[in-house]
């Protein structure tokens, strides 16, 4: 990641590829100990350890929720098979789960509008034209009509000294160039 932003500076970016951003993943992972995640269990407040040290669970020690978990470890442990049943139910536990949408006319239709939406804004945002900057002789003639305004209709000697001194710098550097 270092080597991607040291090289963004010399105008030559790395592109990280799904691949590359895995394995840095897998590294970040393989880095982490079993300490540091039992930590920062007890620093969210999931875990109470009264001694101050990082919790070790042996093997066997396990929660009673977690009772199937524990007949496939200790299966594990044995080199024993576990039955067929036990085998497709583990297989099987989050079949049920919801993982996808099946999607809908009216989805679809949503979609392609959406689409069709953001290609239209993006259209009119390229046809927006950008006006043009201001010239030092358009901005000095703006000044004097807006000095020439302030002089004759507000009576205000703070605001008439500000444009004067508005009007000055403009002269100067219109003057300048």
């Amino acid at each position: 990641m270092i080597n991607c932003l040291d090289a963004d500076e010399n105008n030559s970016c790395t592109k990280i590829t799904v691949l590359d951003a895995i394995l840095m993943v897998n590294d970040a992972w393989n880095k982490m100990s079993q300490s540091t995640i039992c930590n920062c269990f007890k620093h969210g407040g999931f875990i109470e350890n009264l001694d101050g040290l990082p919790i070790q669970i042996s093997e066997h020690e396990f929660y009673e929720d977690d009772a199937p978990l524990s007949l496939w470890s200790q299966n594990l442990n044995s080199d024993s098979l576990a039955a067929p049943e036990i085998w497709e139910e583990y297989v099987d536990i989050d079949s049920t789960l919801l993982t996808s949408e099946e999607p809908t006319d009216e989805n679809i239709i949503q979609t392609i509008n959406a689409k069709e939406q953001l290609e239209s804004d993006e259209e009119e945002e390229e046809e927006v034209q950008e006006e043009p900057l201001t010239s030092a002789e358009e901005a000095l003639k703006a000044a004097e009509l807006l000095s020439r305004f302030i002089h004759s209709n507000i009576k205000n000697d703070n605001l008439t000294m500000a444009m004067s001194s508005v009007h000055i710098v403009l002269e100067t550097v219109f003057t300048m160039k």
